[in-house]
């Protein structure tokens, strides 16, 4: 049987972030002699989603978010001057950025999406009673795109995520000859340090709420060089609440 070496979460800031868990799961494969596909073809859609994600960043939803043309300057100096005046003598008055909400879900299809909406945005039923820090925010969930393509508001979208399958595997129900369920844990490893690293960024430029966050269910295990590594065996989404970033 050929096994992968477990790799630990090392948290969603280890050098290289995401690419961390890639290389590892790369230089695995190749120690290995397997292909991609070995992986399982969900697992193989991931990893390939999620190099063309990493390849293509900031991408062109960061951009548009970000951009001045849609933002209400006008509704974000008015803030900047309540805080302004509102400030005690001597204290710094933060800046007022642009405040937005990240939605993140797995659709029927096993697809992850991560989509930003102005804040207050969801909660109120997509309806807020006081005006946004956006112009013209077109909610595509509600009127659709044009065929093929994907919304506007859309960070991140990578297939097959929901049949990654970490849980150990025992091996009298493992019919392949690989421990495949390792490459599954090293695998959501690198989607949830992307998502994460994502949300930082975006916090860099915004005032930013998340609506769901990762969960991962840990156990310990032994490599072959008897070294124990906390493994993750379970992953899900959980609701925040919007916690602030």
């Amino acid at each position: 049987m050929k096994v992968f070496r477990p790799c630990g979460w090392r948290g969603s800031q280890p050098p290289g972030g995401a690419t961390t868990y890639v290389s590892w799961l790369f230089r695995e494969l190749g120690r290995l002699g397997l292909q991609e596909s070995d992986l399982g073809s969900e697992a193989q859609q991931v990893l390939a989603d999620l190099l063309d994600w990493l390849g293509d960043q900031p991408g062109k939803a960061y951009a548009r978010l970000v951009s001045w043309q849609r933002l209400a300057i006008d509704r974000l100096a008015e803030r900047h001057r309540e805080w302004r005046d509102r400030a005690l003598p001597g204290h710094e008055v933060v800046e007022a950025r642009p405040r937005i909400e990240i939605s993140a879900y797995v659709n029927q299809k096993e697809n992850l999406i991560v989509r930003w909406y102005p804040a207050g945005w969801l909660a109120s039923g997509r309806a807020p009673a006081e005006p946004t820090d956006f112009r013209g925010f077109r909610d595509q969930d509600v009127i659709g795109t044009a065929w093929g393509q994907r919304p506007d508001n859309e960070l991140l979208w990578l297939r097959g995520v929901g049949a990654l399958r970490p849980e150990p595997t025992p091996v009298w129900l493992s019919n392949i000859g690989i421990n495949r369920e390792v490459g599954h844990s090293i695998l959501i490893c690198a989607v949830r340090s992307a998502y994460e690293g994502l949300v930082r960024n975006l916090a860099r430029s915004c005032q930013v709420s998340v609506l769901q966050s990762f969960g991962f269910q840990e156990e310990e295990e032994m490599d072959e060089a008897g070294h124990t590594v906390r493994r993750v065996v379970g992953w899900w989404l959980e609701d925040r609440g919007g916690g602030a970033i």
